[in-house]
C-alpha cells in the first residue's frame, strides 16, 4: 500500500469515527425530541414507531398548562441568575486580591479553595439540610442559592485568578495616574479586559445551577418551589410514567442553555476587541 492510499484510508477511518461519534451521542437527544411529538399510542406501540406519523404539540401545552413546567422554569432561571451574579461578583474580587496583593502562601490559598471544589455533593447534603432545617430555610430560593454559590466558587476563582494573573502591571499604573482607585481599577479596567474569562465563569457556573439535581431535590419539598431537573423528575407517578410529558419537559429545559451559550459566545468575541490603556 503507498502512502497516498493509506492517508486516504486513515482520513476514512477518522470521518467513519467522527460521524458514529456524533450520532451516539446526539441520538438520545433526537430521540427524545421525537419522543415529545408523539402520541401516547405511538410511544408505546409494537414494533417501535421510530418517527412520529402524526405530529402533535399537545404535549408541550399540557407540560406548561397541566404541570407547572412555566413555574419550575421561573425558579430555575431566577435561582441560577443570583447564584452566577454572586459567584462571578465574589470570585473576581477574590481572584483580583490574590493576584495583585502580597498575601502571604496565596499558592497554598489557592490549593484549599480548588480542595473545596473537589468535595463531592452528596457527602454535603445531609449535614446541609440540618443546617437549614435548623434556620427554617428549607423550601426556600435560598436554600438553593446558598450551596450553588459555595460550590462554584472555588473554579470560578482559579479560572479568573490564572486570567487576572497574566494583565501587566502598566495597565494598572496608567489608571491610578488617571485617579483610579482601587475598585474603579477593577470595574473600568478589569472586567472589561476580562469580558472572555468572566463570561465563561458566568457560563459554567449558570449551567451548574440549571442542571443541579439532588440539592434541588432533597432541599426543596413544595412543587411550587422546585427547580426544573427536579420538578420533571417527579412527574412519574406510582403506577405511571409519562414519557411524552417527561420529554416535553426535558426539550424546553434543553433549549434555554443552547441560547445561552450562544448569546456568551458573541460576549467572549466582543470582550477580546476592548482596548486597555489610553493614548
Amino acid at each position: 500500500m503507498n502512502i497516498k492510499a493509506a492517508t486516504m484510508l486513515r482520513k476514512t477511518a477518522f470521518v467513519i469515527i467522527l460521524v458514529a461519534t456524533v450520532v451516539i451521542s446526539f441520538f438520545p437527544v433526537v430521540w427524545m425530541f421525537l419522543t415529545s411529538l408523539k402520541t401516547s399510542t405511538e410511544i408505546y406501540a409494537f414494533p417501535v414507531v421510530y418517527i412520529p406519523t402524526k405530529l402533535t404539540i399537545q404535549n408541550y401545552v399540557d407540560v406548561f398548562t397541566q404541570n407547572r413546567l412555566a413555574r419550575f422554569f421561573f425558579n430555575s432561571v431566577l435561582v441560577g441568575s443570583v447564584a452566577t451574579m454572586v459567584c462571578l461578583a465574589v470570585s473576581s474580587l477574590a481572584a483580583y486580591g490574590l493576584s495583585r496583593f502580597r498575601v502571604r502562601n496565596n499558592l497554598l490559598i489557592l490549593v484549599i479553595i480548588l480542595g473545596f471544589s473537589t468535595f463531592p455533593f452528596i457527602a454535603s447534603v445531609i449535614p446541609l439540610f440540618d443546617v437549614l432545617r435548623r434556620l427554617r430555610m428549607l423550601n426556600t430560593y435560598f436554600s438553593l442559592m446558598l450551596p450553588y454559590i459555595a460550590f462554584n466558587i472555588p473554579f470560578s476563582v482559579w479560572l479568573s485568578f490564572a486570567y487576572f494573573k497574566e494583565f501587566p502591571l502598566s495597565i494598572e499604573d496608567a489608571a491610578k495616574i488617571d485617579g483610579c482607585s482601587r475598585l474603579g481599577t477593577l470595574w473600568r479596567i478589569f472586567y472589561p479586559l476580562s469580558a472572555p474569562v468572566l463570561s465563561s465563569v458566568a457560563i459554567v457556573t449558570f449551567i451548574n445551577c440549571w442542571n443541579e439535581f439532588i440539592f434541588a431535590l432533597i432541599l426543596i419539598s413544595k412543587p411550587q418551589m422546585r427547580t426544573i431537573p427536579a420538578g420533571i423528575a417527579l412527574y412519574p407517578g406510582e403506577y405511571s410514567f409519562p414519557w411524552e410529558t417527561i420529554s416535553a419537559g426535558a426539550v424546553v429545559a434543553t433549549l434555554p442553555i443552547i441560547f445561552f451559550i450562544v448569546f456568551f459566545q458573541k460576549k467572549i468575541i466582543s470582550g477580546l476587541t476592548r482596548g486597555a490603556v489610553k493614548g
